[in-house]
């Protein structure tokens, strides 16, 4: 009956110190992130657009060899940059975002 006990005290204190607790009350609150609308990125005609990053996020710009060709930071909620690239596929980075272009 003691080992069951214990056991019992054992497995509850578990269950209130996890991580993922049953009394957690931010479990069933939608995150910030889940909220907001997810970032975008478009190249067309040589402009790159940025809709919903967050602000002061870097934007990167790597050629498929892993060279950083240009960099910047995020000021509006939707930014433009214009770019004169060659042909051929980059990398674009922001905010946690990858995306890959092709510019023809």
């Amino acid at each position: 009956m003691k080992k069951l006990i214990l056991f019992f005290f054992l497995f509850i204190s578990c269950l209130a110190y996890s991580e993922g607790s049953l009394f957690d009350d931010n479990l069933q609150k939608p995150s910030e992130e889940a909220i907001s609308a997810p970032i975008t990125v478009t190249f067309l005609n040589g402009q790159l657009t940025i809709e919903n990053a967050p602000l002061n996020s870097k934007v990167e710009i790597f050629t498929m060899l892993g060279v950083c060709i240009f960099h910047d930071i995020v000021i509006e909620p939707k930014q433009f940059f214009l770019l004169d690239l060659n042909k051929g596929y980059y990398i674009i980075k922001v905010a946690g975002l990858t995306k890959k272009i092709s510019v023809k």
